[in-house]
């Protein structure tokens, strides 16, 4: 069985996933890096280090990311970690100048990276 305890707000909460006989701990750090070292933006956006970058839980082994292209570039690139799904930035910005991206961390894949809104 793998463990996976990612912190909520200050709190750290425990995940536990089927993976394997070893556990791991991973920080929310620890989670965000796994998934920028992986993730390919779709056609049309910028470097991952043009956008600001918001992870939360979205469910039982899933996390959401929201990146939002900064309007200050040279202040781009904040990342934080959210309790809450639902405090995740919300905009209708056009073309990629929001990604979202769902991934399960249980098979440590993406299941969807995407623009937002239309070019």
């Amino acid at each position: 069985m793998k463990t996976i305890a990612l912190r909520r707000g200050r709190a750290i909460v425990p995940m536990l996933l089927l993976l394997g006989a070893c556990q791991e701990i991973l920080r929310p750090e620890e989670v965000m890096d796994r998934i920028e070292r992986s993730v390919t933006l779709p056609d049309g956006a910028a470097p991952l280090s043009a956008y600001d970058r918001s992870y939360a839980f979205s469910g039982p082994g899933r996390i959401k990311a929201i990146y939002v292209r900064a309007a200050d570039r040279s202040a781009a690139g904040k990342r934080s970690w959210l309790a809450d799904p639902a405090k995740l930035p919300l905009g209708f910005e056009s073309g990629c100048r929001q990604v979202t991206v769902l991934y399960d961390v249980t098979v440590d894949r993406f299941l969807y990276v995407a623009c937002t809104g239309l070019a």
